[in-house]
């Protein structure tokens, strides 16, 4: 995902968040929503957003998980939890999507045991250049 907010904005929440004490920070334009959390140690804002949010194209599989950050449905340990699952599911995308792009020999072997395919070398080469 891409968005308008420069590197600049984000520096800034990032000193703005270490001075206070949050859990979640959102840095939006307006179309645009960003949502950062804390960082595993409890001190600073993670630097990569676990949910980004574009008002123009709205994914409606984020819609569940926005609706626990609207006043009166906020639980923080339901917070924290979603948290820790889309973060989880991001670097699960990230794995799939340099590895369809790019793929490392033990992505290949694992597709192919599961197509039934022998992992020799020879089909594993094959496997990377397609």
């Amino acid at each position: 995902m891409a968005s308008n907010l420069d590197e600049v904005k984000c520096n800034q929440l990032y000193r703005y968040f270490v001075t206070q004490d949050s859990i979640i920070a959102i840095l939006m334009d307006g179309i645009w929503y960003m949502f950062f959390p804390k960082d595993t140690e409890g001190k600073k804002m993670e630097e990569k957003a676990f949910m980004e949010v574009n008002l123009k194209e709205i994914d409606p599989t984020l819609l569940p998980e926005l609706r626990k950050l609207c006043k009166g449905r906020f639980d923080l340990q339901k917070t924290l939890e979603t948290v820790h699952e889309l973060k989880f599911n991001l670097k699960i995308k990230l794995l799939l999507v340099n590895n369809l792009e790019e793929p490392q020999e033990n992505f290949v072997i694992y597709i192919t045991k599961e197509f039934g395919i022998k992992a020799q070398q020879k089909a594993i080469e094959l496997y990377r250049l397609c």
